[in-house]
């Protein structure tokens, strides 16, 4: 796996977030983590008629727990990532991921004040880890919830810092959210977000950021494109590369 991917893994597309002292999940009436969303994903400068991927996200919820199952299917429906997460009384308690076209997986959890990670790669050597929770951590299943929640500061061009859960790296890393511009988009209002790593040293190593497109109408913000690295894979030479990709998606809340 390339370095880029390694520190990207649970980053694309995607809890109790604080900022200070400041609740930032479900607990809101805004909130995108209850929401069911649909996806396409294609090569980020190609044809956007073919997908090569399917993306879709079923949520379900009791109120005071909400379970979230995002997969990744090619074109005949067979099932290349899984992702599943759990959120309790408004925090994050836990994400798995299943690569199933290297066979990789692994998963993290919060136990108290520390984030546990446990991760099997492509050979099945598996390792662990565990660090200090702090009070910006989030997952890639939360990035919309969390700019959502945001929005009046990246409206103002406010950098917004987190702490990314990258499991197949068995840590945390820091990226920075910024508005980068606001355009027309299928004809509607919409803001551009970059999302870039907050040290130079592995900013250098990601390569460009990853944007995400939010339309900027109705009764809050909801995403509808993302551009970056893909989770699932492309086959090149018999074997498994990430790649670039360009994802569109629909809502339904």
């Amino acid at each position: 796996m390339s370095t880029r991917n390694r520190f990207l893994l649970t980053a694309i597309v995607l809890v109790s977030i604080l900022i200070g002292s400041a609740p930032l999940l479900a607990a809101h009436p805004k909130s995108a983590l209850l929401a069911e969303s649909k996806g396409r994903v294609f090569t980020k400068s190609g044809d956007t008629q073919t997908p090569l991927f399917l993306y879709e996200r079923k949520v379900k919820s009791d109120g005071a727990k909400i379970l979230v199952d995002a997969r990744y299917t090619d074109p005949k429906g067979t099932l290349v990532v899984q992702e599943k997460m759990k959120y309790e009384n408004g925090s994050f308690s836990s994400v798995e991921f299943y690569q199933n076209q290297d066979h990789q997986s692994g998963k993290a959890w919060r136990e108290g004040k520390k984030i546990k990670y446990e991760y099997t790669d492509t050979s099945g050597e598996k390792r662990t880890n565990e660090e200090d929770w702090k009070e910006n951590t989030i997952v890639s299943d939360q990035v919309e919830d969390f700019l959502v929640y945001h929005w009046k500061e990246i409206q103002d061009d406010k950098e917004i810092k987190v702490r990314l859960i990258v499991v197949d790296r068995l840590e945390t890393f820091g990226f920075t959210f910024k508005k980068e511009k606001t355009i027309q988009y299928d004809r509607k209002k919409a803001v551009v977000v970059k999302m870039f790593a907050t040290s130079f040293i592995i900013g250098v190593l990601m390569g460009d950021p990853i944007t995400f497109t939010f339309i900027d109408e109705g009764n809050r913000p909801w995403m509808v494109e993302h551009i970056g690295l893909a989770l699932p894979k492309i086959k090149n030479d018999d074997e498994w590369t990430e790649f670039d990709s360009r994802s569109i998606y629909s809502e339904t809340l």
